[in-house]
């Protein structure tokens, strides 16, 4: 854009001219210049009126955007929010949604505030009512179940109870033939205690609030990382969520827990109790292009949320 000779903008892109607005109609434009103050002073309100200006181009900029929907946050939350975003590609030709590798907890507001992202992807411990108090926009839009994963190379198993499950991470199991398993060591996997999985776990199995660890129990501070070696290691077993038993292609199974399976059914009954609450936060007054997001998300996105194996919440359940 190059200002022309008749005092029109002219788009070189396609060779077009656009009048620019007279910003001297404004109604605080007019004032200043009867106001007969020095030039110094008449500088100083033009500098003034120039950044008020491209304050408000930028918010319009902001509100109309057509670039991709930028979303980050929660590592255990991406695959879910990953399967929205590729079904949500699909059905919107044109429209990109980049879902990043995850963000540390306490870098994921300011990232938001600073326009490095357009929505946070959360989990389960958000403070829904304080965030809300400073203006964000929150979204709880699934809950997905927490899941004690094995590896399936060499082991049949489908059903642990929670009185075994303890004993084995207390190291009271280390062979799963003493739990009429095969021949297989045992390799304990887990999250550090303040992250989501071991949060729910803890809430809902109290032998696992006063549990103490084996000492080969392998923490792994990311759920990605957790995932990966329930896949590498023959004999594992971590918790995990359904989506990404589901996205390992048949190398992991989820155990039945007290004789209730992580399935449909049992989601839809509110018989299995292990879940997660997953979240999108915004910012005020977010891009049109973030708006469609999350209006696919709370509409056609709940099929992709089933089909994920998790819980679509409803804009009444909220």
């Amino acid at each position: 854009m190059i200002p022309g000779a008749s005092g029109h903008a002219i788009d070189t892109r396609e060779n077009r001219e656009t009048t620019l607005p007279n910003f001297s109609r404004l109604p605080f434009a007019g004032r200043m210049q009867r106001s007969g103050y020095p030039a110094g002073k008449k500088m100083a309100k033009r500098k003034l009126v120039c950044l008020f200006i491209s304050l408000l181009l930028s918010v319009c900029a902001s509100a109309t955007s057509t670039g991709p929907v930028r979303i980050d946050g929660s590592n255990g939350a991406r695959p879910l929010v990953a399967a929205l975003a590729a079904a949500y590609m699909e059905s919107h030709q044109g429209r990109e949604v980049d879902v990043g590798v995850g963000m540390p907890s306490r870098e994921r507001l300011a990232a938001l505030d600073q326009d490095r992202i357009d929505l946070i992807m959360a989990s389960h411990g958000l403070d829904e009512q304080a965030l809300r108090a400073e203006g964000y926009d929150v979204y709880r839009f699934a809950q997905m179940p927490v899941v004690l994963a094995i590896n399936t190379e060499g082991n049949p198993m489908e059903a642990i109870t929670t009185s075994e499950l303890c004993g084995v991470y207390a190291g009271e199991y280390n062979h799963w033939s003493e739990l009429h398993g095969p021949e297989l060591p045992v390799r304990r996997f887990a999250r550090p205690r303040v992250e989501v999985d071991m949060e729910v776990l803890e809430a809902r199995l109290p032998c696992f609030r006063t549990l103490t660890m084996a000492t080969d129990v392998q923490i792994k501070e990311r759920s990605g990382e957790l995932a990966q070696a329930l896949r590498d290691t023959p004999g594992a077993i971590g918790m995990t969520t359904m989506t990404r038993v589901l996205a390992s292609q048949g190398q992991l199974r989820a155990l039945a827990l007290d004789g209730i399976r992580p399935d449909r059914t049992t989601l839809l009954k509110g018989d299995y109790t292990l879940m997660r609450d997953v979240f999108l936060v915004a910012r005020p007054n977010a891009a049109q292009s973030v708006s469609d997001f999350l209006d696919f998300v709370e509409s056609a996105g709940a099929d992709v949320i089933i089909k994920a194996r998790a819980m679509p919440i409803t804009r009444a359940a909220k």
